[in-house]
């Protein structure tokens, strides 16, 4: 008995507001919560650094780098972006012929940037200057082709290096892989199903607040 006259007018609307407010503020965090989901973008990948080593039959050795920097993103008909340099050892500086083949793709040459893309188009480099890489005088031979890709997967390159002195040839399996719109527009739309369940759940959470405060009610109702 002692409670129930501790359980005043003020105390049982205090109560009741406190329910509806604990409800309505859970049901906006919740929608805002949905919402910070369904405006989320899938992250693109836009930079890939591929490195490896050149071995000649001279036993010398060099280094093939490629570093993608697509600011579109490495996807399908999106411009990859590569920054090609290849470092090895010459007898006569600026004397290699040094190609890249990128399997499969679409090539435009920086001597030819209002050309159209062929595929399968060999990327020249050029001579840009020397390093001295432990005890010996490196030639180092660079591009930045414009690059595309038809199709999502993994694809490898060729790189050929001729002069006087060699006939150098290496293939490697895999520089780059490039994504698929359909694997991005299906985690898109998952980020929506989602979000959007969660806005749902949050108005539901606020829509029967007020059949929350009927538990006040009945609270009152039994210990009078």
């Amino acid at each position: 008995m002692i409670i129930v006259r501790q359980f005043s007018k003020k105390q049982y609307l205090l109560a009741k507001m406190i329910v509806m407010s604990a409800f309505i503020v859970s049901g906006l965090i919740v929608i805002f919560l949905g919402l910070g989901i369904f405006l989320d973008e899938p992250q693109l990948k836009k930079e890939h650094h591929f490195d490896d080593t050149l071995k000649f039959k001279d036993n010398s050795l060099g280094d093939f780098r490629i570093n993608f920097n697509a600011k579109s993103g490495l996807m399908v008909n999106r411009g990859a972006e590569p920054f090609i340099q290849a470092t090895f050892h010459e007898n006569q500086l600026n004397s290699s012929k040094v190609e890249v083949l990128f399997l499969e793709g679409n090539v435009i040459n920086e001597s030819d940037r209002w050309g159209s893309t062929q595929k399968n188009n060999p990327v020249s480099l050029k001579f840009e200057g020397t390093s001295f890489i432990d005890g010996t005088n490196m030639s180092n031979y660079i591009a930045s082709p414009y690059l595309t890709y038809d199709f999502s997967g993994r694809y490898g390159a060729i790189i050929t290096i001729q002069n006087n002195d060699t006939n150098f040839k290496k293939d490697f399996d895999e520089v780059v892989e490039i994504g698929s719109w359909d694997d991005y527009i299906l985690e898109k739309n998952t980020k929506n199903s989602m979000g959007l369940t969660w806005m749902i759940a949050g108005i539901a959470l606020i829509t029967v607040a007020p059949t929350f405060t009927r538990l006040v009610d009945l609270v009152k109702e039994y210990f009078e």
